[in-house]
């Protein structure tokens, strides 16, 4: 029975572990309340305690402002420690104070108000500049009316917005007495803006009190200045916006460290700064597009504080000392490079192992280098105002323009109906045009596009371009049906069948005359194959007209078409330059026409006669 009492006290205290590790503690509920009443205006010091994290604290003065503690006021310090913080305000308004504490993750939040008594106060510190290099530094400190000991930290620095500050001097001193140190200020450059920096502080009931207190700006002139450090290389990537700093070769014991800014002329903050170790000898940073004119200052640091600096400007944008114009790819077969440098400096360009060397003449120019089919490794350098401008990149030239080729030759063929629908393939190239209309391409390169036709000549020009700027240009002459036209007949007709109208006319002449002989013939009883082989004759004579005329017309039209005058006649006037081609394409039909026509009457004529002569032969031997 014991051990089962036993059992059972263990499992109540195991599920009594088990359920406060499940279950959580309470949250602490926030803490809103009356801080103090000052009757007279005074100094407050706040004690803060927690357990996990400083806590949310608002004070509410009495005029009814709040105040976030971690944000600081002015007037106000405060001091955080992992698990307590310190909050002072030393001339606090008088009235009723109020508290808010949010306790946030804490389990554990408390706070105290400390006695008047008990606060430290920085009562003023006085630099006073000596003529042999050093400095005295008077300063006061009370904690109500005791006398007790205190330390102190002693820092110069200046009064510009996130200055480095270099300890000069520390010690132990009594509240209620002034005290003076003298600082050696030799290792420290001439500045006229400089500020002493005292931080006071005492721990009490393991609570550490403290104030810190800024003396007004001074000038200090030190007879043996800080040299500023011997010069620094500064190389500008004009492609890509990258900054290279050098100082290897200008390093210095004297210093401890470096100091890199970016400025921009007219901004109090600077676009870029870091420090760097005395093991440090470079920097490379990228700046930004919103920045196309800087200075980049080098200092050197000694106890944080700094030299004087040795600046470059650099110039950016769109008046950069040195720009390479000319992209990759690119079809032509130079690379052009803008140079913008005072007279007499040197712009060095080498591509591959060839170089050349520009000199300015002190207004911006462009200079041409030759490239090689395929790659071209380019590197093009120049100094301005002490700062290297390069650019090394590598330039494609793409020598070969895009393939352009149609599935049906379609250049010359006469269409029927009003719309085309051309079809074809182009390789290589980016963008295909019609005249200025965009050619869709799918990803094999083939295309198809409608054509509206007119009655007549159509002229079509297709552009194709490259990445590199290569282009293909094909023009093409499509040729709308014209026959239905009333200038289109005219013109067929006056054209093809003149010389046959002409042939035609003196043909019926000569039947004519013919006619009217054998009607005479006819009344003398007598026939004559005379008339009938002037009338076949007339016809050979007509049908020779029409043989010459398409012949000499052939010839004409051919020079005239293949000459430099029917370009400009294209471009003047389409209408007439298709009319030209018709006549011409039609010329070699007409021609052979016009030659068996005349075949035809020649082979007419002579067995004409000859059947004539075998008449007259036979009836002579009659008689």
């Amino acid at each position: 029975m014991k051990k089962l009492n036993k059992l059972i006290i263990c499992l109540a205290l195991a599920a009594v572990t088990l359920l406060s590790a499940v279950v959580p503690a309470a949250a602490l509920e926030p803490i809103s309340e009356t801080l103090v009443e000052l009757e007279e205006a005074g100094s407050i010091t706040i004690g803060l305690w927690y357990d996990v994290e400083f806590p949310q604290v608002k004070l509410t003065d009495p005029s009814g402002k709040k105040i976030t503690v971690k944000d600081g006021a002015a007037g106000m310090k405060v001091l955080i420690e992992d698990s307590w913080a310190l909050v002072q305000i030393e001339k606090a308004a008088k009235g009723e104070w109020k508290i808010d504490i949010e306790p946030g993750k804490n389990t554990e939040v408390s706070y105290d108000l400390m006695g008047m008594a008990e606060n430290i106060w920085i009562q003023y510190v006085r630099p006073t500049v000596l003529d042999n290099g050093r400095m005295d530094v008077t300063f006061l400190s009370e904690m109500g009316d005791m006398n007790t000991g205190y330390n102190y930290e002693l820092y110069l620095t200046t009064s510009a917005a996130d200055a480095g500050e270099a300890l000069v001097d520390s010690g132990y001193a009594t509240t209620g007495e002034e005290k003076t140190v003298t600082v050696d200020m030799t290792r420290y450059t001439s500045y006229n803006d400089y500020v002493i920096k005292l931080y006071v502080y005492k721990n009490v009931d393991g609570v550490e009190l403290f104030d810190e207190y800024e003396s007004d700006p001074f000038t200090y002139d030190n007879p043996i200045n800080i040299q500023a450090p011997d010069g620094f290389d500064v190389e500008v990537n004009v492609e890509n916006r990258m900054i290279h700093c050098y100082w290897g070769n200008y390093k210095n014991f004297r210093y401890s460290s470096y100091f890199i800014t970016f400025t921009v002329e007219g901004e109090s903050t600077p676009i870029y700064y870091n420090e760097f170790d005395n093991e440090a000898d470079m920097l490379t940073h990228y700046v930004e597009e919103a920045y196309n004119e800087f200075t980049v200052n080098f200092y050197g640091r000694d106890g944080k504080l700094l030299s004087e600096p040795v600046s470059r400007k650099v110039v950016l944008g769109d008046d950069i000392p040195l720009d390479v114009i000319t992209k990759s790819p690119t079809g032509d077969s130079q690379a052009q490079i803008k140079m913008d440098l005072p007279k007499d400096e040197v712009l060095t360009v080498k591509v591959g192992e060839e170089e050349s060397t520009f000199t300015s003449k002190g207004k911006e120019d462009v200079v041409a280098v030759t490239l090689a089919n395929g790659s071209n490794k380019l590197y093009a350098s120049a100094v301005k105002d002490n700062v290297k401008y390069f650019a090394d990149v590598e330039i494609f030239k793409d020598g070969n323009p895009p393939v352009l080729s149609f599935f049906e030759p379609y250049d010359g063929m006469n269409f029927t109906d009003a719309k085309v629908t051309l079809v074809g393939n182009v390789s290589g190239a980016k963008k295909l045009l019609l005249g200025e209309t965009d050619v869709s391409i799918d990803e094999n390169g083939d295309f198809s596009v409608t054509v509206d036709l007119v009655p007549g000549i159509n002229v079509v020009e297709f552009i194709a371009e490259d990445d590199a700027g290569n282009l293909t240009e094909r023009t093409m002459f499509l040729y709308g049906d014209e026959t239905i036209t009333v200038e289109g007949m005219i013109a067929n007709i006056t054209v093809t069948y003149l010389p046959l109208i002409i042939a035609g006319a003196v043909s019926v002449v000569a039947i004519v005359f013919a006619i009217i002989l054998m009607v005479r013939r006819e009344k003398l009883k007598k026939f004559s194959f005379a008339s009938l082989i002037i009338l076949i004759s007339c016809a050979v004579a007509g049908t020779a007209v029409g043989l010459v005329y398409n012949v000499i017309r052939w010839i004409s039209l051919d020079k005239k078409v293949n000459s430099i005058e029917f370009s400009a006649l294209v471009d003047e006037n389409v209408k007439d330059a298709y009319a030209t081609l018709s006549a011409y394409k039609a010329a070699p039909t007409n021609t052979w026409i016009w030659a068996g026509i005349f075949g035809g009457a020649v082979l007419v004529l002579v067995v004409t006669i000859i059947v004539g002569r075998v008449i007259k032969k036979k009836k002579a031997n009659k008689e």
